[in-house]
């Protein structure tokens, strides 16, 4: 009786391997739907909706974006991780899931999903509006040390990497911050354009067009080296303030999605990545187009910025 059972639990597990790889063989026989944390407009779903339309080129079935904001990316990426791994739902990552358990808003992590590639990377950049009396980082830091001061700095939610980013700049520049905090870059944007808060830091991609419409004025650049579109515009570094932080975009599926489909996407992505409709688009938008990484490179990198900015995390207060 032990022996028969065995065999037939074998035998079960067997057909169970089968049919999974039977499904993937076919794979996709459906729409595949890509997650995006944040609402819509920011970079992380402009990026996400110009990598659905690329890939659709070298895969049977479309890939629908839908926004799922909330928490700095915690409800979207929650809703993933829990999916049926049948590697039809995929999650837009970008930096925050890597660190926003050592700030207790998160109990997963990026190890808790599995790569499919970084699309892009891009730094942080500090921006306020045209007519601010600020034209310098300088300026702005020494308008928020004042005793009075009430500098409102929006960001894309509380643990964001845009609230990580102003908490350190705080520090490194002895400032005081109001952080006020909003569903994504893009509603944060939109209310200093309208004069409800004094500054944001967001990725350049958002940042972009109302710089370029002189709507926005941009004091300085969180990246070793000056960027492209922004090349007026000082790093932090030259101005003595030694901070390199920045967002990336990736995508990930939930863990055990059937290795087969994981190839599928793998491979249908690092085609689209070099669509030249794609890289047009964004290069018109900004966005790096020299730091995609496949599979093992990403999970690599996540692996070290992970433990760098569990440092910082550590070292700052969020709220200042």
């Amino acid at each position: 009786m032990t022996i028969h059972r065995r065999t037939l639990l074998a035998g079960m597990a067997a057909m169970g391997l089968a049919a999974a790889t039977a499904q993937a063989a076919g794979y996709p026989q459906r729409p595949i739907e890509l997650i995006v944390p944040y609402q819509a407009g920011g970079g992380a779903d402009v990026m996400a909706r110009a990598y659905a339309h690329a890939v659709a080129r070298h895969l049977p079935q479309s890939v629908i974006v839908l926004n799922k904001a909330g928490a700095a990316g915690v409800v979207g990426w929650t809703d993933v991780i829990g999916a049926k791994p049948d590697g039809y739902k995929m999650a837009l990552t970008t930096v925050e899931i890597t660190f926003l358990q050592y700030l207790g808003l998160a109990k997963f992590n990026h190890e808790s999903l599995v790569p499919i590639a970084k699309l892009n990377a891009d730094p942080a950049v500090l921006v306020v509006r045209a007519d601010a009396p600020y034209r310098t980082v300088e300026d702005f830091l020494a308008a928020a040390r004042a005793a009075d001061a009430n500098t409102r700095i929006g960001n894309a939610g509380q643990g964001s990497m845009w609230n990580l980013a102003a908490a350190a700049l705080a520090d490194k520049g002895g400032a005081s911050f109001n952080h006020i905090p909003f569903a994504g870059g893009a509603p944060a944007i939109l209310a200093l354009l309208g004069g409800h808060i004094d500054a944001v830091i967001a990725s350049a991609p958002e940042v972009t067009p109302n710089v370029l419409a002189g709507k926005l004025r941009a004091l300085g650049v969180m990246s070793e080296k000056r960027i492209k579109g922004f090349e007026q515009v000082p790093t932090l570094r030259e101005r003595n303030i030694d901070l390199v932080l920045g967002t990336w975009r990736g995508l990930a599926v939930p863990r055990g999605t059937p290795p087969e489909a994981v190839d599928v996407l793998k491979a249908a992505t690092a085609k689209a990545m070099q669509e030249p409709a794609l890289r047009e688009t964004m290069e018109k938008q900004y966005f790096t187009t020299d730091t995609y990484e496949d599979a093992a490179a990403f999970q690599a990198s996540m692996a070290r910025e992970s433990a760098a900015l569990r440092q910082i995390a550590g070292t700052i207060d969020m709220k200042k």
